[in-house]
């Protein structure tokens, strides 16, 4: 007996779903990529630097301008993962930082969007501007100043 049409589409479907979400990178595993606006002077940034910029300890480039540094919220897997990498902190730690630092040295984390392609958009229009984000979203309107394969920062 041969099942309605209707059940093996379904069926079908189903399994089609399954194999797409198998092919998918799992997140947390495409590599970071840290860029800045295209016309930035900066070239290439190392693991003290990113740490620096990104703990709002630096707060303006060589030329002087402004250092507009974004990121995401805290429960964000690729800012966890970057937060782990760069600034070498867990979340918990994170969190507690950014209230002594405001408290201690009047300091503030960067500024949080909700994803990495408005991210890449920001950095693209705002030069001064720096971003971590997924190296599949890099396009010709931002530089690449660091990688972070696997838990750690290499030149670009």
């Amino acid at each position: 007996m041969r099942a309605p049409f209707r059940q093996r589409a379904a069926v079908l479907a189903l399994l089609l779903a399954v194999a797409a979400r198998a092919e998918a990178p799992a997140p947390g595993k495409d590599e970071i990529v840290v860029i800045v606006h295209a016309s930035s002077a900066v070239r290439r940034l190392d693991s003290a630097e990113l740490e620096a910029i990104f703990s709002s300890a630096q707060r303006t480039w060589a030329d002087g301008s402004t250092v507009v540094a974004f990121s995401y919220a805290p429960e964000d897997l690729l800012r966890q993962q970057f937060d782990q990498t760069v600034l070498r902190m867990t979340p918990d730690q994170v969190s507690r930082f950014w209230v002594d630092q405001r408290v201690r040295a009047d300091r503030r984390p960067p500024r949080q969007v909700p994803d990495a392609v408005l991210a890449v958009r920001l950095v693209a229009k705002l030069p001064g501007s720096i971003a971590f984000v997924p190296a599949t979203l890099v396009n010709k309107d931002v530089r690449v100043v660091a990688h972070l394969p696997k838990d750690t920062v290499v030149d670009p």
